[in-house]
This record gives structure tokens, sequence and C-alpha cells, in this order.
């Protein structure tokens, strides 16, 4: 993502600017962190009761941890920051 066009024209006397060399090069202020990882396991369970019924049995689980950081005002001041988790376990 490009940095954003409000820059200002001119510093104020006494401050200097420092500003990236393009419009691709991004600095934040904090740096993007973030992991996924997925699980999960099943079971199937067969049983012949006689020549015409057969017992069948699916068991399932599934977990899934989600965690994302991210500086989103894409700046070098700490303006906004989006940290994200998601948990879910699942049985069936």
């Amino acid at each position: 993502m490009p940095l954003t066009y409000a820059t200002p024209l001119t510093p104020r006397p006494g401050f200097r600017l420092d500003s990236p060399d393009g419009l691709w090069v991004v600095r934040t202020s904090d740096p993007a962190t973030g992991h996924n990882m997925q699980a999960g396991g099943s079971a199937t369970l067969v049983i012949r009761l006689n020549a015409e019924t057969t017992f069948t049995s699916l068991t399932a689980h599934r977990q899934s941890d989600y965690c994302a950081f991210v500086d989103i005002d894409l700046t070098e001041l700490a303006l906004q920051a989006l940290e994200l988790v998601d948990l879910q376990h699942q049985i069936s």
C-alpha cells in the first residue's frame, strides 16, 4: 500500500521531514506480526450389525488459532494499530 498523500508542504521552523524514497516504501511504527495454526482429526466407526444393517459413526474435531497485528495507519506515527484474534474449536 502506498503512503497517503497527506504530507505537509513546508515544515515548521526547527522541524525536518524524513520522507521515504518512494510511494511504495512503507515505514510503520509497529512491525506486522502474525501466526496461523490449523489442526484437526476425524474417526469413522463402521459396525456391520447384520446382513442388511450397517452402523456408521463419524466424529471430527477442528481447531484454528489465528492472530495478526498490523499498523493500519501506515505511518511512522503510532496512530492506529489492529490486533485480530480468531480462536475456533469445533466438534461434530
